[in-house]
């Protein structure tokens, strides 16, 4: 087998917990998987990019497997080295081009490995989690840009160290459960502690000061399928940030008025969206964010994947 598979995705819920349940930690980090054939390893994002020259250390993964055509899943993580937790931030600096020594020794990438698609040129995706586990363990030690990720039985256990090490959450994978590509499964659920969504950018508002460039962008989300206004996202844009969001706004500008402008009256709006991620402290009934705050670009997303999988306020699970 060879090419891009889909990945599967798991749903936003509470924790299960019963003993047919394996927990692992949600990374914060892009969605990668990696095809291995004749010693040669293709990284693509989870839209099917190919973004292997960004990431030339994964190369060295095709000398460790030893057996032939293989397909890994996984999460593409950059730690803050100071507070040894991910950085989506400095994740963002590797992206988009090819990196130099000194960027890969300064944003080092690690390969958080946590499932095995495709073995020795078989397609082992009808197998249930823990047997696919298993041999994923039996072809991949740990490197220096690679680990496997930690599966743990106590989904309790693993929530309270995600609380001590203040991550993002955890993600809780049925023990029979297949690997189904293209799909959002119940038989995954991710469990986040911090309130963070992808939003899709649907145009933007100008500064009213003497400096250039954007003040916020205005974003959007689906609820039942329909894209729905939330607000603006003003905070969080770094140099890095403006300079990779700029050039977006000044090619896309469109004269259009969509349904909900009366609410931005004096906003650009976009030919192309495009997707970003925001951490929020709630949403309100109406559907706005509270104290959005910019996080950084995925451009391994869609904009027609995105949907809202929080809550509004005041709703119940």
């Amino acid at each position: 087998m060879s090419g891009f598979l889909e990945p599967m995705r798991a749903v936003a819920g509470d924790q299960p917990i019963d003993d047919g349940w394996r927990y692992e930690i949600k990374w914060d980090g892009i969605r990668a998987l990696c095809r291995i054939a004749d010693g040669t390893v293709t990284t693509y994002s989870s839209n099917g990019n190919d973004i292997s020259p960004s990431f030339p250390e994964l190369d060295d993964l095709g000398r460790t497997i030893g057996v032939g055509s293989t397909m890994l899943d996984g999460e593409l993580v950059t730690f803050d080295q100071r507070e040894q937790r991910p950085s989506f931030g400095r994740l963002q600096r590797r992206l988009h081009h090819k990196p130099s020594i000194a960027l890969r020794i300064e944003n080092p990438v690690i390969y958080m490995v946590f499932d095995l698609l495709v073995l020795d040129g078989n397609d082992i995706r009808r197998l249930d989690f823990d047997t696919r586990r298993s041999a994923l363990e039996a072809v991949l030690e740990d490197g220096e840009s690679w680990l496997l990720t930690h599966v743990d039985r106590d989904g309790d256990a693993l929530w309270a160290d995600t609380v001590e090490r203040d991550l993002e959450g955890i993600i809780s994978k049925r023990s029979t459960s297949r690997y189904r590509s293209g799909v959002r499964s119940t038989d995954w659920v991710k469990t986040k502690r911090i309130r963070r969504e992808e939003f899709v950018a649907i145009g933007f508002t100008l500064t009213t000061t003497t400096a250039s460039g954007f003040a916020s962008l205005v974003i959007a989300t689906r609820f039942d399928g329909e894209l729905e206004y939330c607000g603006r996202v003003g905070t969080g844009f770094d140099e890095t940030a403006r300079r990779n969001i700029q050039p977006r706004l000044d090619s896309y500008a469109d004269p259009s008025r969509p349904g909900w402008a009366v609410s931005e009256p004096d906003a650009v709006w976009l030919q192309s969206p495009f997707v970003i991620e925001v951490a929020y402290l709630e949403m309100t009934d109406s559907g706005r964010l509270r104290q959005p705050v910019f996080v950084g670009l995925r451009d391994d997303k869609s904009p027609r994947d995105v949907a809202f999988e929080g809550r509004r306020k005041g709703e119940v699970a």
